[in-house]
């Protein structure tokens, strides 16, 4: 089922200035409800322009953004419900932490919505739990928390409004090593948990491999691949012409098959490189 269509959508900045740039030229995708999504490019690619289209943030110069069946550009429709149903989470969401405790900053979207206080307890519980943020955190003041902690309270705060589609940008960005494969755990196993849609925008090929279905890549505005994750991870060589790079373990993998041994390609962790070489090496030893 189709909860997302992308439609001819264009856009430009600083039209009829000597600043102008076409941000975004005429990109169609279509996303199936509970799908994992990765978006990648490089910097200046079109990524954060194109999900801050998602839920009207931005409105399109052309083309339209189809919301589980209705154009959320019609005139009528309800803008707040989009903004309910696609949920964004903005790179360094950390920055936008205001309140003075922990519990009031999860609490601050599901009590715009107008819930019951017991409804927005539930949510912010529930919410917590998936980022993995302690009830003896509610107190404290958010500013007070590490950076990783940071990251999953504002996380947190988008997920209790419950949004049918949760989009992240750079969900890991400027996070250590421990602290990225955390947040990124995380948001997979809400993923599962819920059956809800993903779509998080990285420069993170390893991400992309981990835990997308589908990959889309952007270039100069444009739509460059659409496909699962082996689909665009073989076209390596089409991926370093724009400056993308698929995960160093499997440039290693095609690189072997190259040379002739029969190695698959679709490898994207040391681990799985481990389980097809070592059939490999016992071969060779042999």
């Amino acid at each position: 089922m189709t909860v997302l269509e992308v439609k001819n959508l264009s856009y430009s900045y600083g039209s009829g200035t000597p600043f102008y740039k076409k941000a975004l030229s005429d990109i169609s995708f279509k996303i199936e409800k509970g799908e994992f999504v990765a978006i990648i490019g490089h910097t200046g690619s079109g990524k954060s322009t194109l999900v801050s289209h998602l839920n009207a943030l931005t409105r399109a110069q052309s083309g339209s953004i189809i919301l589980n069946g209705e154009d959320i550009y019609k005139k009528g429709y309800n803008i707040k419900k989009a903004r309910q149903t696609v949920g964004l989470v903005f790179q360094y969401p950390e920055y936008q932490l205001f309140e003075e405790t922990v519990y009031r900053d999860i609490a601050f979207g599901p009590k715009n919505m107008g819930l019951s206080e017991s409804e927005i307890k539930s949510r912010v519980i529930s919410a917590a739990s998936a980022l993995e943020i302690d009830k003896s955190m509610f107190n404290s003041s958010p500013f007070e928390l590490s950076g990783g902690q940071k990251r999953r309270v504002a996380i947190a705060g988008v997920i209790a409004m419950n949004p049918e589609i949760l989009v992240l940008d750079e969900p890991a960005a400027g996070l250590d090593p421990k602290g990225r494969d955390r947040v990124m755990r995380l948001i997979s196993e809400y993923r599962k948990n819920t059956g809800n849609t993903v779509i998080i925008v990285s420069h993170s090929m390893q991400d992309a491999a981990n835990y997308a279905d589908r990959v889309l890549v952007l270039n100069e505005g444009k739509l460059y691949l659409n496909g699962t994750v082996d689909e665009v991870f073989e076209k390596a060589d089409e991926l370093e012409s724009i400056g993308l790079s698929v995960p160093p373990i499997t440039k290693i993998l095609i690189e072997l098959h190259k040379k002739g041994y029969a190695v698959p390609l679709n490898v994207y962790t040391a681990e799985d490189a481990a389980k097809a070489l070592l059939p490999l090496l016992k071969k060779e030893v042999k």
